[in-house]
């Protein structure tokens, strides 16, 4: 799978080979559906180079009476033709590339895994570009922000 990030930053070309679930941890206080009110998405930073990367991707889902965490790994592989090193922004946008096509799979991953009579939990289907995904970035769903607002 290739990525598409415009003319002025180096286009790395790169497989995806995977992912794995390292580990996961719930917490559930009573039998509530699982409605996830945020979630927080955090990505360990590498330096891509040629050959197999691998890098870590963690999510913590919070609702009330409900928490979950799970952190993947997820593996690529950078082709090394015509590879020169990457700046840090260049390296960023390259990474950032990588999660928008691993990020489907980690969504079902975490469906699959919490399909019960409870409700699985569903994550929306979101773009990674341009978020601060190393730092760690925050959603929260949008009617719990406006009900936030008003009061």
């Amino acid at each position: 799978m290739g990525n598409n990030l415009g003319n002025s930053t180096q286009r790395l070309s790169f497989n995806f080979i995977g992912y794995f679930l390292k580990e996961s941890s719930f917490s559930q206080k009573d039998l509530v559906e699982r409605k996830i009110d945020r979630f927080f998405l955090k990505v360990e930073p590498i330096e891509l180079q040629p050959g197999e990367n691998r890098f870590d991707l963690s999510l913590q889902l919070y609702s009330e009476g409900f928490e979950a965490r799970f952190l993947f790994t997820c593996l690529f592989e950078v082709g090394e033709k015509n590879f020169r090193e990457l700046t840090a922004d260049e390296n960023d946008q390259n990474q950032r590339a990588m999660l928008d096509v691993v990020f489907p799979f980690v969504r079902q991953a975490i469906a699959n895994a919490t399909n019960d009579s409870l409700n699985q939990v569903l994550l929306p289907t979101i773009s990674l570009q341009g978020l601060s995904v190393f730092s760690g970035v925050s959603f929260i769903r949008a009617d719990l922000q406006k009900r936030n607002k008003s009061e």
